[in-house]
């Protein structure tokens, strides 16, 4: 009997790509596949010359030319070139890789519609299908023994980076009147500005707690209230997908991926996440949001591992 196999590459770097890798490999080995990851040159090029006939590999910018002469290949769309924050020797790179990667690999997915529409409109780039992101299997399991009564906090978790606008964030919450309800602001990932705000912003207040596990940033959403992620771009949002699942209210802006399946009662939008009274506005408005508040998401159906597993499968049925 010839076995299943998936070929899975990902950056090295920690984020939502690789969280997406990781959470997709989990649905396929549900479904009897045997997953191989793959996050670095060499062993992609091992993985290209040693496995063909029924193999499915599924690439990224980074790997997309890895998919280049397999019968069963997917290249998937994790976001866009952005010339405003890559400079133009960047942008090249990511244009071309884009290019590329739809040429040398046989199907091409979006993770969002917003990602499918901005690589069609501007850079004719057509994809063959939007599939969302799976949500971590953490997140899917009820388990009574960690939940937690909700604390005033408002959480940011993700890359600490100047286009997740994380400075912008503080400087609102700080002139906010929801400091006076005792509510504090806990900042959880990893970055090229960490150490910068962490020197630049010291007030009891503000936590900056670093990267966190799987386990810990379950724990820290179920005590949280409110997530707040303004990006100038999420192609999806994983994190307020799993945020929203443990009752936080959302605050976010119009280009991320994730609204488009988040009922419009569990976010409030930032139109202008460089405009610092607006995010003020915004967060002052959530301090209603109590103990008691539930956002009645669940998204253990639509973005669990494994339906989104099928989901990749069915490009080579439909």
């Amino acid at each position: 009997m010839n076995e299943k196999i998936i070929v899975i590459m990902f950056p090295d770097k920690i984020g939502g790509v690789r969280s997406f890798c990781e959470s997709i490999a989990d649905g396929f080995e549900i479904l009897g596949y045997r997953v191989l990851l793959c996050n670095n040159y060499f062993t992609a090029f091992y993985f290209w010359i040693r496995y063909w006939a029924n193999v499915i590999f599924i690439t990224n910018l980074n790997y997309c030319i890895f998919g280049s002469f397999k019968k069963k290949s997917i290249f998937v769309l994790h976001g866009y070139p952005r010339y405003d924050i890559a400079g133009f020797k960047k942008y090249i790179n990511v244009f071309l890789g884009h290019q590329v990667g739809v040429i040398s690999n046989r199907k091409c997915v979006a993770v969002s519609r917003l990602v499918n529409l901005v690589n069609l409109h501007y850079f004719g780039i057509k994809n063959d299908k939007v599939i969302y992101n799976p949500v971590r299997k953490n997140f899917l399991i009820k388990d009574s023994n960690i939940i937690m009564k909700k604390k005033n906090i408002i959480t940011y978790i993700g890359r600490i980076e100047k286009e997740k606008n994380i400075e912008n964030i503080i400087i609102a919450f700080q002139c906010s009147n929801i400091i006076k309800n005792n509510f504090s602001l806990v900042i959880c990932g990893d970055g090229s500005q960490l150490e910068y705000m962490k020197s630049k912003y010291s007030n009891p207040n503000i936590q900056f707690k670093g990267y966190l596990d799987i386990n810990n940033v379950r724990n820290m959403l179920s005590k949280s209230k409110i997530f707040i992620s303004l990006s100038d771009f999420e192609p999806f949002g994983i994190s307020i997908a799993e945020a929203a699942m443990l009752d936080n209210f959302i605050i976010t802006t119009p280009t991320t991926g994730i609204i488009e399946i988040l009922p419009q009662s569990n976010y409030k939008l930032v139109k202008n996440p460089d405009n610092v009274d607006e995010i003020k506005i915004a967060i002052d408005q959530c301090i209603h949001h109590s103990d008691d508040y539930k956002s009645n998401v669940n998204f253990s159906n639509i973005l669990s591992p494994l339906n989104v597993a099928k989901q990749y499968l069915s490009l080579f049925h439909d």
